[in-house]
């Protein structure tokens, strides 16, 4: 699929996000903790010991202290950046006219899903990557499925390669590579990871443990090491999901108050990169597995054999399934559309350690996304091509 016209209106759709987003923290932020008497203090935190923190030159004292600071882009240390304007998640949605020609620095979740998202909307996009695939976290069947649609999409993919240097002014930028290679375009985005928000807080001098960029060191049950002093969310670094985060928190304040010792088991966290195709999963990767030297099986489905795309014409991925030597259910990894709908009775079958045949023997409505985990688990052992509907 080539995209070959611009987005008519470009700046209304950035107003209708930004009045979703807008929206969305009034009502399940704002006005929740306004409705359940949380006071608000606006300011700069700085933690002053296990039971204080100064905000504004205002010292609140409490029991026990959560740090739920987030996290904020990566931008790397490059030569002349500090001259040349660049994007960054934070001020992406803010532009009012669309890129003529978009250069994206990374290639992780972020950086793949805006090349899509900028190269439909009718932008020239170029994705430059410092690894030899996108989506590098992942095993070489998905990132390469990612980078065949993205490529055919018309997004042109820079792999093994990082910035060295940037030149430039507003919508006239050069971006230098290693190996005296340059991309030109109108914009440059950023999507190089995270850093914790942890600068100016204090956290160091009363003994919290920090790692990589700025994350606070934390366990299952949201502790830091130091008596009373809780974290959870980005801040904590992966996994970095709104959801974890969510979790994270009321884990950390119910072992706060009441003392539950409550842990997370992050062992079955699903994932979704919102391409379309989106990619979708939960458990560890087949690298991963080997790595650890866990030995596994795997079973690969086409999407073409799952019945609902059959139905859809231009289908494209597939579903994949990796069990232990046991027979229970690994992890899954799905590139196909709706992949987000699938993962959810695979992270079942991990947290509750299902096996496969059991996994089988559930009833998976038919013409559903959801079928294609069933068929993919069903190929260990037969061709469900020489299957009948439904049967197995």
């Amino acid at each position: 699929m080539s995209v070959s016209s611009k987005l008519d209106n470009f700046s209304a759709l950035m107003d209708s996000l930004k009045g979703v987003v807008s929206r969305h923290r009034e009502e399940k932020y704002v006005r929740v903790l306004k409705e359940h008497g949380v006071d608000i203090v606006e300011g700069r935190a700085r933690v002053l010991s296990r039971g204080k923190v100064e905000v504004g030159g205002e010292v609140i004292e409490g029991g026990a202290i959560l740090v739920a600071t987030g996290s904020s882009p990566y931008v790397p240390d490059i030569d002349g950046l500090d001259s040349v304007p660049y994007l960054t998640n934070l001020n992406l949605f803010s532009l009012e006219e669309l890129p003529e020609k978009l250069v994206i620095i990374g290639g992780g979740y972020v950086g793949v899903e805006m090349a899509q998202a900028f190269r439909r909307l009718g932008s020239e996009v170029v994705l430059i990557h410092r690894r030899r695939r996108p989506l590098s976290s992942e095993d070489e069947d998905v990132s390469g499925e990612v980078e065949a649609f993205l490529s055919d999409e018309g997004v042109e993919v820079v792999k093994g390669a990082f910035p060295v240097a940037v030149r430039g002014k507003d919508r006239d930028v050069e971006v230098i590579l290693d190996g005296d290679r340059k991309v030109e375009g109108s914009h440059i985005l950023f999507a190089t990871g995270r850093v914790g928000n942890t600068a100016g807080l204090g956290l160091e001098e009363i003994g919290v443990q920090m790692r990589g960029r700025g994350f606070v060191v934390a366990n299952g049950r949201m502790e830091t090491g130091v008596a009373n002093v809780y974290a959870a969310g980005d801040v904590k670094g992966r996994p970095m999901y709104v959801y974890t985060a969510a979790r994270e928190g009321k884990v950390a304040a119910l072992n706060a108050l009441t003392g539950a010792g409550m842990k997370i088991d992050y062992r079955a966290v699903p994932f979704v990169i919102f391409t379309h195709p989106q990619v979708a999963g939960v458990g560890p990767t087949e690298e991963q597995l080997r790595r650890l030297r866990i030995p596994y099986e795997r079973a690969v489905l086409p999407a073409e054999d799952v019945p609902v795309e059959g139905v859809v014409p231009g289908n494209r991925g597939f579903v994949k399934v990796l069990r232990d030597m046991e027979g229970k259910v690994l992890s899954i990894r799905a590139v196909m559309r709706n992949a987000g709908e699938v993962v959810m009775v695979v992270a079942l079958s991990i947290s509750r350690g299902l096996k496969v045949e059991e996994l089988t023997d559930l009833f998976f409505p038919y013409l559903t996304y959801n079928e294609g985990v069933r068929l993919a688990a069903l190929s260990f052992d037969r061709d469900v091509r020489d299957m009948s509907c439904c049967a197995g």
